[in-house]
């Protein structure tokens, strides 16, 4: 497991979340990325709860309250819980979990897209989450590969690091013993590319593999590669909780 090493601490980290981070800011649905994602996969279910851990503004949520979810949102950042309820109305609260508005079993699905890398102790919170959701439900992640080849490549410019706020740098197999190890059954597991991610990681880099990233159809023909052969630069996991399932005996 890759960690981040010095670290803010729980109670000094909300300092690199001002209100201008741009999760917390507001999104046309015409401009957001529509491709389909293992989130889709997610059976829909017409009225059932969806919640969405670190909702930022609550564009995801959202749209999955669109869809026909009863979609909500958690964020322990104040500013994210006001956009959300300020830019698309949605029900949303503020902290983590446990939380006295989430019953166990409770939830029929619990997405956690761009966040488990933010936690500090992301054991504790699949726990809750395999305890919030009602037998049969369902658990989306995502988060940056640090196996990925944009890592291998390019190292401290890679954009998935984001220090000081990504904490924990995941691979396939630490996301999935993480999930695992909490009692899920994982469904499915891929990486996912980001060519704005490439980009961004190529500028400023004297080799001649940043300068071709620099031009548009070489960086979208790399990232084409690097999901086709398993090496891009997001992971995303589908895993469901089984519907005889209880917690193993670790999670308490």
């Amino acid at each position: 497991m890759v960690y981040t090493n010095p670290r803010p601490t729980e109670s000094s980290i909300g300092a690199f979340y001002p209100s201008s981070y741009p999760p917390y800011q507001p999104a046309s649905f015409k401009r957001e990325k529509t491709s389909k994602s293992l989130s889709d996969r997610i059976p829909l279910r017409m009225g059932g709860t969806l919640l969405d851990y670190g909702c930022g503004s609550g564009k995801f949520a959202a749209r999955m309250h669109n869809r026909g979810w009863n979609a909500i949102g958690m964020d322990f950042s104040e500013h994210a819980v006001a956009a959300a309820r300020r830019y698309f109305n949605l029900t949303a609260f503020g902290g983590t979990l446990p939380h006295s508005t989430i019953a166990p079993e409770s939830l029929n699905a619990f997405t956690l897209r761009a966040v488990l890398e933010h936690v500090h102790d992301p054991r504790s919170l699949l726990a809750s989450a395999f305890q919030a959701l009602a037998p049969g439900g369902w658990l989306y992640i995502s988060v940056p590969n640090i196996a990925s080849w944009g890592y291998r490549k390019f190292g401290g410019s890679w954009y998935g690091l984001d220090v000081p706020r990504h904490l924990l740098h995941f691979s396939a197999d630490t996301l999935r013993k993480a999930v695992v190890d909490r009692g899920f059954t994982v469904e499915a597991i891929e990486t996912v590319g980001h060519t704005k991610w490439l980009g961004i990681a190529a500028q400023g880099r004297p080799h001649l593999m940043s300068g071709l990233c620099g031009i548009r159809l070489v960086r979208s023909a790399v990232t084409r590669w690097t999901e086709w052969t398993g090496q891009a630069d997001d992971l995303a996991l589908l895993a469901r909780k089984s519907d005889s399932a209880r917690p193993p005996r670790s999670a308490a």
